[in-house]
């Protein structure tokens, strides 16, 4: 299951099968870190002022209690917009469908790719039924200290290893699932990565992924910025009156220029790379316009979904979003 940003300016939930040979090693004798991989992208840039200025921009921002990325992104109607997709538009989740389809064989090797804070491997680790092992991969270890002491406390069997997934390798046929949130979009070495990931996986083996597509180096497309822009000029006076300039409540798009750090360095090819080795299972497109709405510091406090008003009109543009995708 995937969940990509399409040209369009979607998001889409995927799920996909591969294929690999056998393997009984513990999870974390599974994955090593290659010297040089077949096509190596990051020879094209200044890779080591991109990993310097991705782990800096990752180690200082808010971090929610339950170990996922605060601020803008805590803010009750972006959290509402993904369980009015759970409920009313899926009918299941990120979550849910990590979590079916690992109780429902035995002992699961679970690899996570692009862990983070740790904060979605802990929530899995949850609602698992059956003994498990997990390998979360992220290139910051110095991120994962609350994780790794929930783990332990807990009793989960989760390993946090830090490791740069550009130059990952995984022993084939060595997990039943592996997923990645909102981490591919940070990678250049695409073709090397989902082919370790193909070759990795059992025969009745899953990928499950949640990411964002968005143009290279931004999240949106001009399309859909300026269809934001236009949407929030007509909102009612409840959630833009007091703002000043109204025109740019929503700033215009901007062409990016210089990369910095690895966000969405390569993110607009990931479908195509993808689906070379992955035939889709589930798929959902979402997200036309709602990130910009829910984490903008002014808007995403106004559409108080614990308001009945409020709540209705922020699922008027959920629904909105999705008839644009």
């Amino acid at each position: 299951m995937r969940q990509e940003t399409s040209p369009g300016g979607g998001e889409k939930l995927l799920q996909g099968s591969g294929n690999g040979h056998a393997g009984v090693e513990p999870v974390s004798m599974a994955v090593t870190c290659a010297e040089a991989v077949d096509v190596d992208w990051t020879k094209t840039f200044d890779y080591q002022t991109l990993i310097e200025e991705e782990l800096d921009e990752y180690s200082n921002i808010v971090v929610t209690q339950d170990l996922r990325e605060g601020g803008i992104h805590a803010q009750k109607a972006w959290g509402h917009w993904f369980k009015f997709l759970s409920d009313d538009i899926w009918k299941t989740s990120l979550q849910n469908e990590i979590v079916s389809f690992c109780n429902s064989i035995n002992n699961p090797r679970i690899l996570s790719l692009g862990c983070g804070y740790g904060g979605v491997e802990l929530t899995v680790a949850r609602s698992l039924k059956k003994p498990f092992s997990m390998l979360a991969l992220d290139i910051n270890d110095g991120i994962f200290t609350k994780g790794r002491e929930e783990a332990k406390t807990n009793g989960y069997d989760i390993t946090f290893q830090a490791l740069d997934l550009n130059f990952v390798n995984i022993q084939a046929n060595s997990f039943d699932l592996i997923f990645a949130h909102a981490s591919l979009h940070h990678l250049l070495n695409l073709e090397h990565v989902f082919r370790q990931v193909y070759n990795a996986l059992r025969p009745d083996g899953r990928l499950i992924v949640q990411d964002i597509i968005g143009k290279t180096q931004v999240l949106f497309w001009k399309e859909n910025v300026d269809f934001a822009r236009s949407l929030v000029r007509h909102m009612p006076e409840k959630y833009v009156g007091g703002l000043r300039d109204r025109e740019n409540i929503i700033p215009a798009y901007v062409e990016p220029a210089i990369q910095k750090g690895m966000e969405g360095i390569r993110q607009e090819e990931i479908e195509a790379q993808i689906n070379k080795y992955f035939d889709p299972v589930r798929m959902f497109r979402f997200g036309s316009f709602m990130r910009m709405i829910c984490t903008h510091p002014v808007l995403g406090p106004r559409l108080d979904p614990d308001v009945p008003s409020d709540r209705g009109y922020l699922e008027s543009l959920c629904r909105e979003d999705i008839r644009l995708i």
